[in-house]
């Protein structure tokens, strides 16, 4: 009874300290970046946000979209798909490589239908289920930077609504420069 009572003191305790120990989320001061396509919606959005701190510059953005179709098999660890990937150029697939914790075959497909060809054609021949997947590339643009400083909660949230009524997606918060 008493350790019981002991454990229910101590965790009323560590209660405590983490209520009231933690920084209060509301008293940090953010730096909001924006990334847009043109400066027509740039400018609407410094517009919207008249009072506050905007800074728009042009800067470069690397970001993956969608690109083609590959086949490929998951393994879990990388460790498990380097011998199937060496038995497949073996066996003269020498297009096959281990990405990942996945052995990818053929490089990218322009279609999923010729994808799913090759991958019926692998499984027939090597008795392994292989995947289709949507390719991902890079690709480097010009777009619109917007920085918004010095937002406390409130703040923040105004600047994300108004974002999200541009139909910007694209954004991050960030501790704000001391």
């Amino acid at each position: 009874m008493a350790f019981v009572l002991i454990l229910l003191v101590v965790d009323g305790a560590l209660l405590a300290i983490v209520k009231l120990g933690a920084p209060k989320d509301e008293n940090k001061i953010v730096d909001i970046e924006a990334f847009v396509a043109n400066e027509e919606t740039a400018k609407k959005v410094e517009s919207q946000l008249a009072g506050q701190k905007v800074t728009i510059s042009k800067d470069m953005r690397e970001k993956v979209v969608p690109h083609g179709w590959i086949v490929l098999k998951h393994m879990g660890e990388p460790e498990l798909a380097q011998p199937i990937a060496d038995t497949l150029i073996r066996k003269g697939r020498k297009d096959a490589k281990v990405v990942g914790d996945a052995v990818l075959v053929g490089g990218i497909f322009d279609s999923e239908a010729k994808a799913k060809q090759v991958a019926a054609k692998l499984e027939q021949q090597e008795s392994i289920k292989f995947d289709i997947e949507q390719g991902e590339k890079k690709v480097t643009s010009e777009v619109y930077k917007l920085v918004v400083e010095g937002l406390d909660s409130q703040g923040a949230d105004k600047v994300k609504e108004v974002l999200g009524q541009n139909q910007v997606e694209d954004y991050e918060s960030k501790p704000a420069a001391q």
